[in-house]
Protein backbone atom coordinates (compact mmCIF):
# COMPACT_ATOMS: atom_id res chain seq x y z
CA UNK A 1 0.00 0.00 0.00
CA UNK A 2 1.89 3.43 -0.87
CA UNK A 3 1.43 6.20 1.37
CA UNK A 4 -1.95 8.28 -0.55
CA UNK A 5 -3.83 4.45 -0.08
CA UNK A 6 -2.90 4.98 3.56
CA UNK A 7 -4.09 8.59 4.00
CA UNK A 8 -6.73 7.88 2.27
CA UNK A 9 -7.44 5.07 4.27
CA UNK A 10 -7.08 6.66 7.64
CA UNK A 11 -9.30 9.50 6.41
CA UNK A 12 -11.96 7.44 5.47
CA UNK A 13 -11.69 5.66 8.69
CA UNK A 14 -12.43 8.67 10.61
CA UNK A 15 -15.41 9.52 8.70
CA UNK A 16 -16.99 6.15 9.14
CA UNK A 17 -16.21 6.43 12.66
CA UNK A 18 -18.17 9.64 13.06
CA UNK A 19 -21.15 8.19 10.96
CA UNK A 20 -21.91 5.39 12.92
CA UNK A 21 -21.39 7.17 16.38
CA UNK A 22 -23.94 9.34 14.91
CA UNK A 23 -26.24 5.83 14.02
CA UNK A 24 -26.34 7.39 10.53
CA UNK A 25 -26.90 5.27 7.25
CA UNK A 26 -24.26 6.31 4.03
CA UNK A 27 -27.32 7.58 2.30
CA UNK A 28 -28.58 9.96 4.42
CA UNK A 29 -25.24 11.23 4.77
CA UNK A 30 -24.55 11.33 1.15
CA UNK A 31 -28.13 12.72 0.82
CA UNK A 32 -27.10 15.45 2.97
CA UNK A 33 -23.55 16.87 1.52
CA UNK A 34 -24.86 16.26 -2.16
CA UNK A 35 -22.99 13.27 -3.50
CA UNK A 36 -23.99 9.73 -4.22
CA UNK A 37 -23.89 7.06 -1.71
CA UNK A 38 -21.53 4.98 -3.94
CA UNK A 39 -19.36 7.87 -3.67
CA UNK A 40 -19.51 7.96 0.20
CA UNK A 41 -19.03 4.45 -0.21
CA UNK A 42 -15.40 4.99 -2.09
CA UNK A 43 -14.53 7.75 0.20
CA UNK A 44 -15.00 5.68 3.49
CA UNK A 45 -13.23 2.77 2.06
CA UNK A 46 -10.20 5.10 1.49
CA UNK A 47 -10.69 3.50 -2.70
CA UNK A 48 -10.74 7.00 -3.96
CA UNK A 49 -9.24 10.33 -2.68
CA UNK A 50 -11.74 12.91 -0.88
CA UNK A 51 -12.20 16.00 -3.33
CA UNK A 52 -11.92 18.95 -0.61
CA UNK A 53 -14.79 20.36 -1.04
CA UNK A 54 -16.23 17.14 -0.19
CA UNK A 55 -14.01 16.66 3.09
CA UNK A 56 -14.92 20.13 4.52
CA UNK A 57 -18.41 19.07 3.77
CA UNK A 58 -17.82 16.02 5.90
CA UNK A 59 -16.16 17.92 8.58
CA UNK A 60 -18.54 20.55 8.92
CA UNK A 61 -21.72 17.89 8.81
CA UNK A 62 -19.80 15.91 11.16
CA UNK A 63 -18.87 18.56 13.42
CA UNK A 64 -14.96 17.21 13.02
CA UNK A 65 -12.16 20.00 13.06
CA UNK A 66 -10.28 19.65 9.48
CA UNK A 67 -6.91 20.61 11.19
CA UNK A 68 -7.40 17.71 13.76
CA UNK A 69 -8.03 15.01 11.33
CA UNK A 70 -5.01 16.57 8.79
CA UNK A 71 -2.50 17.34 11.90
CA UNK A 72 -3.59 13.16 12.95
CA UNK A 73 -3.05 12.12 9.31
CA UNK A 74 0.48 14.00 8.78
CA UNK A 75 1.91 11.93 11.62
CA UNK A 76 1.95 8.94 9.31
CA UNK A 77 4.31 11.26 6.88
CA UNK A 78 7.04 10.80 10.31
CA UNK A 79 7.16 6.97 7.90
CA UNK A 80 7.27 8.79 4.66
CA UNK A 81 10.36 10.68 3.27
CA UNK A 82 10.50 14.80 4.05
CA UNK A 83 10.29 15.47 0.76
CA UNK A 84 7.25 13.38 0.08
CA UNK A 85 5.19 14.76 3.32
CA UNK A 86 5.90 18.26 2.48
CA UNK A 87 4.65 17.86 -1.03
CA UNK A 88 1.47 16.39 0.40
CA UNK A 89 1.37 19.56 3.34
CA UNK A 90 1.70 21.61 0.25
CA UNK A 91 -1.16 20.17 -1.91
CA UNK A 92 -3.45 20.57 0.90
CA UNK A 93 -2.59 24.37 1.35
CA UNK A 94 -2.75 24.95 -2.16
CA UNK A 95 -5.96 23.60 -2.53
CA UNK A 96 -7.78 24.80 1.07
CA UNK A 97 -6.79 28.07 -0.62
CA UNK A 98 -8.08 27.86 -3.37
CA UNK A 99 -11.52 26.71 -1.49
CA UNK A 100 -11.11 29.87 0.80
CA UNK A 101 -10.79 31.51 -2.20
CA UNK A 102 -14.06 30.28 -3.54
CA UNK A 103 -15.91 30.17 -0.49
CA UNK A 104 -14.86 34.31 -0.27
CA UNK A 105 -15.91 34.74 -4.09
CA UNK A 106 -19.71 32.97 -3.17
CA UNK A 107 -19.61 35.63 -0.01
CA UNK A 108 -18.75 38.31 -2.43
CA UNK A 109 -21.56 37.28 -4.93
CA UNK A 110 -24.18 36.48 -2.25
CA UNK A 111 -23.76 40.42 -0.89
CA UNK A 112 -24.42 41.93 -4.52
Amino acid sequence: MDEKENFNKIIGRTFVSARKSKGLAQEAVAKKIGITRASLSYYEKGERTLDLFVFFKLCSFYEISADKILNFDFHIAENISNHNATSMINKVIAELQKYANALQSDEVDSND
